[in-house]
């Protein structure tokens, strides 16, 4: 597997051109456990440009062409990290989100950003915060579309749902954005006194190193060590809409991107036909930079429909 490190974006970003996101425009093989519904520290731990994608408006048959990107966030409080026998922490728990690729100041992406970047204007991109900084993300609980407010609602809620686990409307979901956005705040936790009132003062969290691989990938200046760093060998069981269990692909972003409306004629189409492969578990982002006539893999298009439910069981939304 390719792993990319913050030393790789670090010499990337010292000469590419990317957009200024400061300016504004106009106007695993474990069960998932839910977080507890509380702040959690988390790193951005990814941000993929996947290309232009035909999605249905919210409540609605209607349909749009968005330009998408794909936001990691890697969860690193003790509840989201893994353990080895040893104590050693071996996975996280990673949070996935899209949105729109837009600098408008109402946009998702735009709010996002200024909150990440917290006044530091020297930041522009994305790119410039991941496997760096950290912040605190309320995670909250919700069933039936209900916000789960104290403890008592949640475990009665859980029995529910335990009593009868086929029935959706029981179901406990994590929230943690709020219209499109992540709950997401500064890394510091507050200084009680004595008696337990607040200080006002705050002191940093203590905040452990990533756990997993960095993703990074811009739609048009692809680098071969990016595509490489997005590839999951692999394949995971799941049911289709007749209850039939298929294999699908664990090389979910790729695919994505190769399926995008706008692949045809693209940089990234460009850069996988005009190279030979080279396979991702052998190329090490910490050698040389590949020769011309290699590349990064190139996945099959997978065209079999995702039922929805499934995949936002599978990304934690």
């Amino acid at each position: 597997m390719t792993n990319l490190n913050v030393q790789d974006l670090d010499l990337f970003l010292e000469t590419a051109e990317l957009d200024d996101l400061s300016i504004s425009t106009g106007g695993g093989d474990f069960k998932r456990e839910l977080l507890p519904a509380k702040g959690h520290a988390v790193r951005l731990v990814g941000y993929t440009e996947v290309g232009v994608h035909t999605k249905k408006k919210f409540q609605s048959e209607e349909t749009n062409e968005v330009d998408t990107v794909r936001m990691t966030f890697e969860v690193l409080s003790k509840d989201g990290i893994r353990l080895d026998d040893a104590g050693k922490a071996v996975g996280a728990r990673r949070l996935y989100m899209e949105c729109k690729k837009s600098t408008h100041e109402k946009s998702t992406m735009r709010k996002l950003f200024e909150i990440m970047r917290e006044g530091d204007t020297t930041i522009t991109h994305f790119a410039q915060l991941i496997g760096t900084k950290a912040w605190k993300l309320k995670v909250n609980w919700e069933a039936n579309r209900k916000l789960l407010q104290n403890k008592k609602a949640r475990t009665e809620a859980l029995a529910a749902a335990e009593a009868s686990p086929d029935n959706k409307d029981l179901r406990v979901w994590e929230v943690w954005k709020t219209n499109g956005v992540p709950n997401l705040s500064p890394a510091v936790n507050a200084v009680m006194d004595e008696d337990g009132e607040d200080t006002g003062e705050v002191i940093p969290m203590k905040v452990p190193a990533v756990v997993g691989k960095l993703e990074f990938f811009l739609w048009d200046t692809p680098v071969v060590e990016h595509w490489a760093s997005l590839y999951i060998d692999g394949e995971y069981e799941k049911k289709d809409a007749s209850g039939a269990v298929v294999k699908v692909s664990k090389n979910r972003v790729q695919e994505q991107a190769i399926s995008a409306n706008n692949y045809e004629g693209s940089a990234l189409q460009a850069m996988l036909d005009g190279t030979e492969f080279v396979a991702p578990e052998v190329l090490d982002v910490e050698d040389e930079a590949p020769k011309k006539e290699k590349k990064a893999k190139k996945p099959k298009k997978d065209k079999k429909a995702e039922d929805k439910s499934d995949e936002m069981d599978e990304l934690g939304l």
